[in-house]
């Protein structure tokens, strides 16, 4: 595991894990528990795994879209077997060195899906998904991050046999919104040549027909999000982001619709 020196595991952990792994799998992921900065419980459990969730489709998803459902870095473990494959580590990766191991795990062998939440995340203001401020140049970094590694897991996933579409990023939902955040905030540190809010409208469409492991209803949220801030002048399109992106500025009705969705 790289266990974030933030996040905590349960006891049984591994005893929980243990009984699923075969020589097919690449890794085992769960859910995780939010938790304030004290360690108090959060009422957020994440991710919401669907019912249908296996490594077929996780594959196929990964391939096509760049994505699939999977918890940040600590709610990931993976077998001795699968990071054989990989290290030593490339020294081009970058500070998060296991996001690489997320986006691979689907190509060199099976994801198991436990849903059970056995880590906790602790939300302290500087987690990417959680901020207590609005960090505007971190989202060109982000993107960035995004497309080296989705590359980097193709060019592996090609090695392999397994079929992948050329620039998958680009159907990715989550990256589409943080494409589409990186233009509106810090347009001038984009790190995607050729890049702007059509392209980004372009690459939406395909990306809420390409399946990659969300509900119906997160599916069409975020399509709703990405297209409003594309669309929006600046001041909104800003606003928008800093709701999605800092929790706590959020009103409390889009908190009551957020949690629904």
């Amino acid at each position: 595991m790289f266990l974030d020196s933030d996040d905590l595991v349960a006891p049984d952990l591994i005893k929980e894990v243990f009984p699923l792994v075969t020589e097919k799998v690449s890794k085992v992921q769960v859910q995780m528990e939010s938790i304030d900065f004290h360690g108090r419980p959060l009422s957020n459990v994440f991710p919401k795994y669907g019912a249908s969730l296996d490594p077929a489709k996780i594959r196929r998803w990964a391939g096509f879209a760049g994505s699939y459902p999977t918890p940040p870095g600590s709610g990931n473990v993976y077998t001795r077997q699968f990071l054989d494959k990989l290290f030593p580590l490339d020294a081009a990766m970058d500070f998060a060195p296991d996001s690489h191991t997320l986006s691979t795990a689907p190509f060199l062998g099976d994801v198991v899906t436990l849903a059970k939440p056995l880590v906790s995340y602790r939300v302290h203001g500087r987690n990417m998904g959680a901020m207590a401020e609005l960090h505007e140049a971190r989202f060109s970094k982000e993107v960035g991050r995004s497309i080296t590694r989705s590359r980097f897991s193709a060019s592996l996933a090609r090695q392999n046999g397994v079929p992948v579409r050329p620039d998958a990023f680009r159907r990715s939902l989550n990256v589409c919104s943080l494409r589409a955040s990186s233009l509106v905030l810090t347009p001038s540190q984009h790190p995607l040549e050729g890049d702007n809010r059509l392209v980004v409208l372009r690459d939406l469409m395909r990306s809420v027909v390409t399946p990659q492991g969300n509900s119906t209803k997160a599916q069409l949220a975020l399509f709703l999000w990405v297209l409003a801030i594309a669309a929006a002048p600046r001041r909104m399109s800003r606003m928008l982001i800093l709701w999605r992106y800092v929790p706590v500025s959020r009103p409390r009705l889009m908190r009551r619709v957020i949690s629904r969705i």
